[in-house]
This record gives structure tokens, sequence and C-alpha cells, in this order.
């Protein structure tokens, strides 16, 4: 990664922004824009790390099977990936696989595992990623077949631990890791690096290339982090930035080619653009019931036509998976209509829904109505059990609330960001209420916070939203998102002399702005009420972000509208 020993120079707006966020006290500014590779914590800090890493070593030279079970959403498609490349380059060929979210569903799979154990008197590895820290009787299974087991994972830990042989998550009980906020790819990645560092150590086996090259594997450390929505602070932001990096350098083949077959220029790839254009791509195999396709993408070194067909048929699956969830958005949203209360805090309902896509339809209505949301459907193994995705607002824990409900769920997990529940139908309605309470309290005491941060905005007047300077102090503090916020701009005086909605419902705005040199052209998604309120050519308040599109091999700033309105209007 680069770095560069001159001091930056810093637009007063951004120093502003940076001083809100603590980043100008000494010596952390630098560490801030130019993060290094070097400052990664040990993985051996990790608790089991030492245990997970003999095991490995072991079965390699031992020549015993090794088989990496993954997810199939984009974290546990690159953790899976992530592995079965570093194997590879150690010389090692393993097995792997991905269960079928439509008729396996998440997490280890008893019947799978008893299929793919041929031998029980053979010693295997099995190791999990981005799965397995809740799967108690299936890891059982697992060493009753023979299997001595390894689980990386980074969701929240259960009150009791699985009984694997080793087990790192950065949250479990014990661990002095500093960082707990790994996606489950950035714990795989760890792996990678204590064997690598371990198998450098030692240096005696001729067998094995001890040397792999971890550079070409932090794209999909990136890719994952920034599509499973993790903080991009600390650890992961040394990570998610030096994968960007990787990227822009051709390091990551599989995901080049992808990346050209969507039209995002790879060069200069910001975390919005993964995670709007590339992760739902990605995404869109599991949700369809086909993760290989994904996995493969991936995994496949080269930029022949194997490859460019893989590419294709993700982008396929995702026009499918496109109108599939249009389809039952709409179908939620009559639901929502019919059924929620105007004052309700929580949306918890069920339906028709297609499995794969539950995850997104909640996620959209949890961004229309700015509540948590869970969405249910018919569970294909058992009639009698419901399967849930929910997907919380911003800053909302969704975990924690779905946990306070947990008396009343077969089975849940995740993290604050989203969370997968299985629920017995004759309980669903006593769960939708204790939700709708948890939520209640929550939501209330992020308004009494809310209410503190509304100064935060940053007065700068649209005509000068482009200037170069800002421009490039922007790109700097990529990658942005959780725990490393983009700046929020604020015009009072700002004038819309055109007003153009789109949208299915009239829910997006494309208009214009009248600056003092050049007019500026704005687009602001899921604000069509908001805007429909406004009179053209008269002054009122716009709150707005920039946002970077490459696109189509375009490469260029605009801004974003946030939240609008007129000064004799509320807001």
């Amino acid at each position: 990664m680069t770095v560069s020993t001159d001091q930056p120079t810093i637009h007063p707006i951004i120093r502003e922004h940076l001083s809100l966020q603590g980043l100008l006290e000494n010596g952390v500014l630098d560490n801030y824009l130019y993060p290094t590779l070097a400052e990664l914590p040990s993985p051996f800090l990790l608790k089991s790390m030492d245990k997970a890493v003999d095991l490995v070593i072991e079965s390699i030279q031992a020549g015993s099977e090794i088989i990496i079970w993954g997810d199939y959403d984009v974290d546990g498609i690159t953790s899976t990936a992530l592995l079965i490349l570093f194997f590879r380059q150690l010389g090692v060929e393993v097995r792997y696989y991905v269960p079928d979210r439509l008729t396996e569903g998440y997490g280890l799979n008893g019947l799978k595992l008893s299929q793919i154990s041929e031998k029980k008197d053979q010693k295997k590895l099995l190791i999990t990623v981005d799965c397995g820290i809740s799967d108690h009787q299936e890891i059982a299974l697992a060493q009753a077949h023979g299997f001595q087991v390894i689980v990386t994972d980074h969701h929240n830990v259960p009150h009791n631990t699985v009984g694997a042989e080793a087990v790192i998550n950065p949250k479990q009980t014990g661990c002095c890791f500093p960082y707990k906020h790994l996606a489950g790819v950035g714990v795989a990645f760890y792996l990678a690096i204590g064997i690598r560092a371990h198998l450098c150590n030692i240096k005696h086996s001729k067998t094995i290339d001890y040397r792999p090259n971890l550079k070409s594997f932090l794209g999909l450390v990136a890719l994952g982090t920034v599509a499973d929505v993790m903080p991009l602070d600390g650890v992961n932001r040394i990570l998610v930035k030096g994968g960007l990096e990787a990227i822009a350098g051709g390091d990551c083949l599989g995901l080049g080619v992808l990346l050209d077959e969507i039209g995002v220029n790879k060069a200069q790839l910001a975390s919005e653009a993964i995670s709007f254009q590339v992760a739902p791509v990605v995404n869109a195999a599991g949700r369809m019931g086909a993760p290989l396709v994904a996995l493969e993408a991936l995994i496949h070194e080269g930029s022949d036509e194997r490859s460019k067909s893989l590419a294709q048929k993700l982008v396929s699956l995702n026009k499918k998976r496109k109108k599939v969830g249009k389809s039952d958005l709409e179908n939620a949203l009559n639901i929502v209509s019919k059924y929620m209360l105007n004052d309700a805090k929580s949306i918890v309902i069920c339906g028709d829904f297609h499995d794969g896509v539950i995850g997104i339809t909640a996620s959209r209505l949890s961004e229309l109505y700015g509540v948590p949301a869970i969405v249910c459907c018919n569970n294909s193994k058992d009639k009698l059990t419901l399967k849930g995705s929910g997907r919380g607002p911003v800053h909302f824990d969704l975990y924690a609330a779905i946990r306070s409900c947990e008396h009343y769920l077969e089975k849940y997990g995740g993290h604050e960001v989203a969370a997968g529940i299985t629920i017995k139908r004759e309980v669903f309605n006593d769960f939708a209420k204790e939700f709708e309470r948890q939520a209640a309290m929550q939501l209330s005491d992020l308004n009494k916070q809310k209410m503190t941060c509304d100064n935060n905005f940053l007065d700068l007047s649209l005509s000068t939203a482009l200037n170069s300077a800002l421009l490039t102090n922007l790109w700097q503090l990529e990658p942005v998102g959780v725990g490393n916020p983009k700046p929020i701009f604020r015009d009072t005086q700002a004038c819309l002399t055109d007003i153009h909605l789109f949208g299915a419902r009239q829910e997006h705005l494309r208009g214009v702005i009248r600056g003092t040199y050049s007019n500026v052209k704005v687009v602001g998604f899921n604000i069509g009420e908001r805007a429909h309120r406004i009179r053209p050519g008269e002054t009122c308040t716009i709150i707005y972000s920039h946002m970077f599109d490459n696109y189509g091999g375009r490469s260029q700033w605009k801004i974003r509208i946030e939240d609008i309105w007129q000064h004799d209007q509320d807001q």
C-alpha cells in the first residue's frame, strides 16, 4: 500500500469533518489517510489460532482431506474462495461445499456431512467459513464421522460455545484480538496469515510453497467486508483500502473479469460501488439457488472464455433476482399497507415470498419506513415453521432486538445489521408483538441520540461542492460506510430550478440546482414524497452528500440529495 511522507492538503470543510470524527489528534490522521498492512494485529492474538494452524499443517503433511464449508452470501462466498485460492497457492487442492439457500439453508447440514464423509476411519479436516458458531449438533456429527473441525466465523456467539477442535471468532469470550468487527472473510484471511506465518517459520517442508501472495486475496476481503456492512474503521479500513488497491492493480483475476462485465472501472473503485453494483451481482447466485456460479467465478484464475461466461451467468442471475424482488416488494407493501399501524415501530410480516430475496425485501421496507423489518416466508423443509430475514435502520442493533425475543424462536443468528430467524407459525403473532416492543424501546433511545447529532451537518454551498481539492480529500476518505461515515453537507440557500421524479412509485428525484457560476445536477433516492412538495425556483434547504460514479466507463463525482425541505415546511 502506498504511503506518503508529505503533509496532506486538507480542505477546511473536510478538516471540520475529520475533527468531528476525532481524527485530528496526534498521529491519528496519517494512520487514517495512509493505513499500511504492517499495522495489522498479529493473527495469533485470535483465540485458538495456534491450535487451528497446527491442525491445518498436520493435515497437509499427512495428506488428509481438507473440506471448506462456506455460506451462500457474498461474505461466505469470498471467504470460501479465499481459502480455496490460498491452499491452491500452497499446492494443496481442497474440497469445498456451499449449501443451497433454497433447499438446505444456512450453516452446516447433517445429511450432507454424512454424504461427504465417505470413510469414517480416515482423518479429515473440516473448516467452516462465515458459519458454524451456532451449529452444535452438526459439529458433533462431523466429529463422529471422523472430522476434526475448525470454525471460523464472525457472527455473535451463542451462550454455549460449539465443541469444535478450534474456534476462531474475535467476538468469543477470552479472545485477545483488539478488533471485534471482522467480516467472515476477514477471519478467513487471518487464518491464512497465521498458516503462512507458521510455514515461513518452520521452513522444513519441501512439498509446501510456504509463501502465498497474501495481497492477491485482499480484493476478496474488501468485497466480502463491504458487502456484509461491517464497520470500515480500524483493521477493516486497512484490509479494505488494501483490497481496493489490489483490485486496481489487477491482483484479483476472477473479480476483475466480473467488474469488466458489470461495467465498473476497477482502477477507481469506491466502497459504494461495491455495495450497490458489485455485491448484488455476486449475491444473486446464492439468492437464486446457484451459489457455485459465484464461487467458481471468483476462483477461476484467468481471463478466458470460461471466466467471461461465469461473469455473464452472474449478471443474468441478478436480472432474474431483480424481477423476483420487484414482485415480492409489491406484495410486501400491500401487506404493510393493510396491517401496519401508523405509529408502528417495526414491520414483521409473513407471506408467499421467495426465500432467496426476503433479506432484500426486508431491507427495502426498512429503508422506506425507517424501522426494523423482518420478512418471513414458508419453510420448504417444515410446513409448521417460517424462515425470516431482518434488516434495520442505521444504528439499530437488530441482533440485540431479536435476541430479546429468543424464547419464541427455534433458531436465530446474525449481527447488528442483518439477522435470520426460524420460528413456529403458531407463535408468529406473539413474536411480532414482542419484537415491536423491543424495537420501540431501542428506537426511542436512538431518537434521543439523534437529537444531539442533528448539528453535525457541515454547511457548504452546493455551488462549491464540486471543488477539485474537496473531491481529492473525499477520495482519501475511502472506503466510507458504517464506522467511517462520509461527510454530510447542508445548503440552506439552495434553489432547485428543475425537478423530475422517476421510479415505479415516483420515489426518486433528478434535478438541477442554480449555482453561482454553473448549475449543479443532483439526484435523490427514496425522497420523492419530500421532493413533491418543493416549489421550483424558491429557496430550500438541502442535505446532501457526494457519490462517485464509475459505471459504464464514466468516472465522475455526483451530488446526492439526502433530504430536502422548503423554509415554510416542517423538516
